[in-house]
């Protein structure tokens, strides 16, 4: 699920969100917030961290068992409702059950796993909210998100259904 505002503050000390609320998503954060979230949770839960932070130069240890942002791959795989089934978005195709997004959303965020279906795998909130960070080492540079108002690198639009759709 998207990480809480509590659950970052907890694991980080402070909250970057422009939209606050304790059960809401965290927003506002950076690509480097987010790598710094995924080692400091590992280490609070006594795994190892993920990524190499080098004067805000990011490597990996693939072997870590901390922590990770997914690559593009892991998303749609984690996104989509099932192997079997190709749907528009998440949890089917109608966006409105799905996700919240400009069309249903009031131009505010959502308290997370609560309000939308969740997808076949139980995941909520895979379409709609807030982008989510991802590690793409090809596109590393472009510091990839997807999943919420938009998906940077592969352009899609539909309406106010900007990025919401899973890649098929």
């Amino acid at each position: 699920h998207e990480v809480t505002q509590k659950e970052y503050i907890q694991i980080m000390g402070s909250n970057p969100s422009f939209i606050k609320g304790d059960n809401l998503p965290v927003n506002a954060v950076q690509y480097i917030d987010a790598i710094m979230y995924c080692n400091a949770r590992s280490k609070a839960e006594g795994y190892d961290g993920f990524y190499n932070i080098d004067d805000n130069i990011v490597t990996i240890q693939p072997h870590s068992n901390g922590y990770r942002l997914p690559n593009c791959y892991e998303w749609v795989y984690a996104a989509r409702k099932d192997e079997s089934t190709k749907t528009k978005y998440a949890s089917g195709n109608n966006i409105s059950k799905v996700a919240w997004y400009g069309g249903n959303s009031k131009n505010t965020l959502h308290v997370v796993c609560t309000t939308k279906e969740p997808n076949g795998r139980g995941i909520y909130d895979m379409n709609g909210n807030v982008s989510e960070w991802l590690w793409e080492k090809d596109f590393q540079r472009c510091n990839c998100h997807i999943g919420g108002d938009f998906l940077t690198y592969i352009g899609f639009y539909e309406k106010d259904v900007v990025g919401s759709r899973v890649c098929s």
